[in-house]
């Protein structure tokens, strides 16, 4: 029961929050007389992340007189992560990322 609350209570909280498309803004503009052309992802990014983490294991040892043995373990998650891309005039995009994350 302790770990089903934590978990329905995040669903809800996802599930309440609307997605909206990253390149697509909330409001359409308004309408213009010339195009502004295409989408460039050409430019440097960076973001965060944090989390939740939760496991369990239990293992035994099917000898005679074997033991078995449980380990649990729960904490939050935080990283972080960075990156370039690069769009050519045929619209092919060539990017690089990097990220790190640590678990307490």
């Amino acid at each position: 029961m302790r770990t089903i609350f934590p978990t329905v209570a995040a669903l809800l909280l996802m599930t309440a929050m609307p997605a909206f498309a990253a390149d697509k803004p909330l409001l359409p503009p308004p309408e213009k007389k010339t195009s502004a052309g295409p989408h460039d992802w050409t430019g440097f990014y960076a973001g965060a992340d944090t989390g939740y983490v939760h496991g369990a294991s239990k293992w035994s040892n099917d000898t005679p007189g074997g033991s078995s043995r449980s380990f649990g373990t729960s904490s939050p998650t935080f990283g972080a992560h960075a990156g370039y891309n690069y769009q050519l005039g045929s619209g092919v995009v060539f990017g690089s990322e990097s990220d790190i994350s640590h678990t307490h």
